[in-house]
């Protein structure tokens, strides 16, 4: 899922073909990320995309949200994972949740969070897994994986 309308909220002004690097654009900072996003509309955003895509997957797949055995969500903050299950209604001892552990370790988070769980031995065969994301730049992805054995 991406939603390309906001593109401006997310920009690297410079070093691009229309404002080419230079001695004054690098002195200027034009070169890092500006992240122009209000924190509420991130987080809006977030749990709204993940929620839509859990559920989309979930139907895709012909299961229910109860069918689902484990949630591992990106670890963006506290927040938006209490929001998102709240919004899907899943009980907070089915979700993987790393971040006190880690916190926001960007694009690692499900990764990290679900080896996290697997090796504290909480996922069984035949249990089934969504991993879920979102990003600031309004993108956002989904997972339904199925534990083998």
């Amino acid at each position: 899922y991406a939603d390309g309308s906001k593109y401006a909220h997310l920009i690297t002004p410079a070093g691009g073909s229309a404002m080419p690097a230079s001695a004054q654009t690098v002195a200027d900072d034009m070169h890092t990320v500006q992240l122009g996003i209000p924190g509420g509309v991130i987080k809006q955003h977030a749990v709204f995309a993940m929620a839509r895509l859990t559920r989309q997957v979930c139907e895709q797949e012909g299961i229910g949200l109860d069918d689902v055995d484990w949630l591992v969500p990106h670890q963006a903050n506290g927040a938006i994972i209490r929001a998102l299950i709240e919004d899907l209604g899943i009980p907070a001892d089915r979700v993987v949740d790393t971040i006190a552990d880690a916190a926001n370790i960007v694009a690692a988070t499900l990764p990290y969070s679900y080896d996290v769980a697997a090796r504290q031995g909480r996922f069984s065969p035949g249990d089934r897994i969504v991993l879920v994301t979102a990003g600031a730049g309004y993108s956002a992805g989904v997972a339904l994986y199925t534990v083998p054995g």
